[in-house]
């Protein structure tokens, strides 16, 4: 006899290398939410996000799920691949990559040690070049 139990509100989770998608507002460059990627449940973001434009990265650590959207535990580091702005197999994202010296928070352009919130998490610059972004959380 055995048992299976699911949490339907959230879900903890513990992975070495888990893909996300990092949803960037058009207008103001802000970081608005972290997904997880699902190939087959992508087009559900351009209607869930609208005027939004996607990236895809990668997390590495510990973190929590509810509703599809991830809350990075500390210490979690996450990579944001700026030169990768369409999922594999579809090209239904909109906007560009980011550049260095492109400003990406209102009034800030990235260099290591910048911090900033989303949710709960707050997020640290690691390293930034043309093609990644690495985050640490605080």
């Amino acid at each position: 006899m055995g048992f299976v139990f699911q949490q339907s509100f959230s879900q903890r989770r513990i992975s070495e290398s888990t893909k996300v998608v990092f949803v960037v507002n058009e207008e103001s460059n802000t970081i608005d939410a972290l997904e997880l990627f699902e190939q087959e449940k992508s087009k559900l973001l351009t209607e869930k996000y609208p005027r939004s434009k996607f990236f895809l990265g990668l997390l590495n650590g510990d973190y929590k799920v509810e509703n599809n959207r991830i809350s990075p535990s500390k210490g979690t580091v996450l990579t944001m691949y700026t030169n990768k702005k369409e999922l594999p197999g579809d090209t239904f994202l909109p906007g560009d990559t980011f550049l260095p010296g492109d400003t990406f928070l209102p009034g800030d352009t990235f260099l290591p040690g910048d911090t900033f919130t989303l949710d709960k998490s707050t997020f640290k610059v690691e390293e930034f070049n043309s093609s990644k972004l690495i985050f640490k959380t605080q």
